[in-house]
């Protein structure tokens, strides 16, 4: 861990105690009481408490503005949304696979990278195109791949066991420049929140390295992303759509955490992409294949929203031939 910037901090306290102690010198000249120790005890108790609120709330304070300067991509909205869409128990089965008990360990050290990989159409919808049902009824934040889907569970099952998860859900949508700065951005400031310890590392506005941390200076954050990462410990990065940053970009994330951030996993989840599972393959990824075990999720989610959705498409004018083509595909799909 770099100490430096933690010095003035310390300094200021150690002042503080400096001053605590001066004024119990003080008091051991003159004829005392045990009252006046107790009472003295106590004043130097409250001055310490009232020291490290204050500290708190300007290390607070500073940091609440450099992220509103630096402006870091948030997800936990995209996070909230898939899994207020998701079915209960979906995804049990890939917590059960081997490589992901391993991954979801902290302690154990052999699987530090996993690829989640999806084919398009892995997900709920899916279950409409094997029966040759135009699913482009469905609003585009209920057509997501199984692969995000997963995502997102596996990031709630580590909040829940008190992991530190930094998370990007990377959309076509963003700006395609940028993608891996904005991403390493992201998990910076997720990581500096989750563990206020850590945020004098953080360089502040009168600080020479500022400028670069609000501009376009890859190596700058991603050597400041793994100083914090390597003072937080065990840590996982779940990161869906790899596939949507750029080849150079990804390859860097996976590089950095491989070998410079030795107690953080990396799941990463994706389409199938060559080029993605070449690179997997040279750094000896273990791989989940999504649309190889994720058919009873589908039924499970296809069931649980059939009746809502075959009365919202009777609001919205759909025929009577449709719904019906629709609800025979969900009886057969029970039958399987």
């Amino acid at each position: 861990m770099t100490l430096e910037p933690f010095w003035p901090n310390v300094r200021s306290k150690i002042d503080k105690i400096q001053d605590n102690i001066n004024s119990h010198k003080a008091l051991m000249t003159v004829n005392v009481t045990l009252e006046n120790i107790l009472r003295a005890q106590r004043a130097r108790k409250l001055a310490l408490d009232e020291y490290d609120r204050a500290a708190r709330f300007r290390e607070h304070q500073t940091f609440s503005t450099i992220r509103d300067e630096v402006r870091p991509e948030g997800y936990d909205e995209k996070l909230a949304g898939i899994l207020q869409q998701t079915s209960e128990g979906s995804g049990a089965w890939v917590a059960e696979q081997d490589d992901m008990k391993r991954w979801l360990d902290p302690v154990d050290r052999t699987a530090r990278c996993l690829w989640l990989c999806g084919i398009p159409g892995a997900g709920a919808f899916l279950f409409f195109s094997s029966f040759s049902i135009n699913y482009s009824f469905l609003p585009s934040d209920k057509r997501r791949p199984g692969k995000t889907y997963l995502a997102g569970n596996i990031i709630q099952r580590l909040q829940r066991s008190g992991q530190c998860a930094l998370f990007a859900f990377i959309s076509h949508e963003q700006r395609p420049i940028g993608r891996g700065l904005s991403v390493r951005k992201s998990l910076l400031f997720q990581a500096l929140a989750a563990d206020p310890s850590l945020r004098p590392m953080l360089p502040n506005q009168a600080h020479a390295d500022y400028p670069r941390l609000l501009g376009r200076d890859h190596g700058s954050v991603r050597d400041l992303l793994c100083s914090v990462l390597a003072s937080v410990g065990p840590a996982f990065i779940v990161l869906d759509g790899l596939d949507e940053i750029d080849e150079v970009g990804w390859k860097d994330v996976l590089a950095t955490v491989k070998d410079r951030c030795v107690e953080t996993k990396v799941l990463v989840a994706s389409r199938y992409l060559r080029r993605i599972s070449t690179t997997l393959e040279t750094h000896a990824v273990a791989t989940v294949l999504v649309n190889k075990h994720n058919g009873v999720d589908i039924r499970e989610f296809v069931h649980a929203k059939s009746r809502d959705m075959l009365l919202d498409l009777e609001r919205q004018g759909a025929s009577k031939g449709d719904r019906s083509g629709i609800q025979t595909a969900l009886v057969n799909c029970g039958q399987v």
